[in-house]
């Protein structure tokens, strides 16, 4: 399979370190990679299996060269809702590592942070699948979320 893994950057964090790690896997069982990533910010070693490519908001990648778009996070969830074509084939996923309105609060205003977390679920409209990682945060977001395609995968 040709997938895409979509982050904010490669900066040495747990999203971004947990993004990678499925891309190794995937990769070693077969799967052609290519990790997307945003920032210039550069953290993590780069494995020779996969493919790395720094993408900005205006670029577009070629959705026909992929089966599948994993993307983590706000910059690439965004990504996703303005690039993504309406009649390809390809699947796009996201895997929410957070609870959205309280984290955004502890790093943002209260105004700022639902403003953002209303766009951040709007995003979510374009995917064919959430993915949360616990049993509670399935909860958290079938209440919240437009986008009922909720499911959990454990890390």
């Amino acid at each position: 399979m040709e997938i895409a893994i979509l982050v904010p950057s490669l900066k040495d964090a747990a999203p971004v370190n947990v993004a990678v790690a499925i891309a190794m896997n995937l990769a070693k069982e077969g799967n052609n990679v290519t990790v997307f990533y945003f920032s210039k910010s550069i953290e993590i070693e780069q494995s020779a299996l996969i493919k790395f490519k720094k993408l900005s908001l205006f670029e577009k990648i070629d959705w026909k060269n992929f089966d599948i778009v994993h993307s983590h996070m706000f910059l690439p969830d965004a990504y996703v809702f303005l690039r993504k074509p309406f009649n390809r084939g390809v699947k796009a996923v996201t895997t929410i590592h957070n609870y959205v309105f309280p984290d955004l609060t502890s790093t943002y205003n209260r105004f700022l942070a639902y403003i953002l977390g209303v766009f951040w679920l709007v995003f979510w409209i374009r995917f064919d699948k959430l993915v949360v990682l616990t049993d509670d945060a399935i909860k958290y977001y079938k209440s919240l979320s437009l986008n009922k395609k909720i499911m959990r995968i454990y890390n």
